[in-house]
């Protein structure tokens, strides 16, 4: 477990969190091959910036921990593609600096 951590998960695309947090990690599972998600910093997809793109395979869950949390200062934006059956998101918020 990741000391002060939350989850959620996702079929759809939402915005994860505002402002200031780390991103831990992905768990996507995807019902046909190449079912994928993009994960943007910012409040949307129009005005964020693109983290990258994940790809799943069909009917397998996909884990993708980060070694070193990404600090995401704009928040954390969900596009949720083709035949995606969910993406579970572990995260982090922090205080906003002063």
């Amino acid at each position: 477990m990741i000391e002060g951590a939350s989850w959620r998960r996702f079929t759809a695309d939402a915005q994860v969190f505002k402002e200031h947090g780390l991103l831990h990690g992905i768990v996507l599972l995807v019902s046909t091959t190449g079912g994928d998600i993009s994960l943007y910093e910012g409040a949307d997809v129009g005005s964020g910036r693109l983290i990258d793109t994940f790809e799943g395979l069909a009917d397998v869950s996909w884990i993708c921990m980060f070694p070193k949390p990404l600090y995401l200062r704009r928040g954390l934006c969900l596009d949720v593609g083709s035949n995606v059956t969910s993406v579970l998101i572990i995260y982090e918020h922090l205080p906003t600096p002063k």
